[in-house]
């Protein structure tokens, strides 16, 4: 039996990748009816968004020995910026220890990695009356976020409808920001990334 854990975080292309087929799973179980983005709409802009946009759209699965474990997209929007992280989910078998940690932990490698010149990542955490999963759980996933140098914004938000048919998807949320640690100043006022946002995070 083997006792050690070895995490890794990579990126898929391709909507036939195996890890991919399995992470979508993970999110698809572990993600709330109100939040959750059709599977198919992901599938479709995971093989075709950077052939049509400048800005970049990465998904990511988070293994555990090899073991796909968890899931997360987010898109670096070329003209702001800035990284927009949308979703992080874990299979809750492996809810224990610091797997959590370790996930945002080298989430948060992998922006400063790619990315390094970008002026902040935020995260948009809705505000659900009843969480399914401890991902919908807004205390506690800010909770977890400010271990990795995340602070929520004092401004009022709205998460949009994901899409035209989902009117539930429209619920109060609040905007977790990190600060790259590579970025010289934060030179984009408040009211400025929730329009940016309003505008461009819901490109799905």
């Amino acid at each position: 039996m083997n006792l050690n854990s070895h995490y890794s975080l990579e990126r898929v292309v391709s909507s036939k990748d195996q890890k991919y087929i399995e992470g979508l799973s993970i999110y698809s179980r572990y993600t709330h009816p109100a939040l959750r983005t059709e599977t198919n709409t992901i599938t479709y802009w995971l093989d075709n968004y950077n052939k049509k946009f400048d800005d970049e759209f990465h998904v990511l699965v988070f293994s555990n020995n090899e073991i796909v474990i968890g899931y997360t997209q987010l898109t670096y929007f070329v003209e702001e910026n800035i990284v927009v992280i949308d979703y992080i989910s874990i299979d809750e078998r492996y809810r224990k220890n610091n797997t959590f940690f370790e996930f945002a932990d080298q989430l948060a490698q992998y922006i400063e990695s790619k990315f390094p010149s970008s002026s902040f990542s935020v995260v948009e955490l809705a505000l659900i009356d009843q969480p399914y999963h401890q991902s919908d759980n807004f205390e506690l996933m800010k909770k977890l976020l400010g271990m990795i140098g995340f602070y929520e914004l004092d401004l009022d938000y709205w998460q949009l409808e994901l899409s035209a048919s989902n009117h539930e998807s429209k619920v109060p949320a609040r905007l977790i920001l990190s600060i790259c640690t590579m970025s010289v100043s934060m030179a984009v006022p408040q009211k400025s990334i929730t329009l940016s946002l309003a505008n461009k995070s819901n490109s799905f």
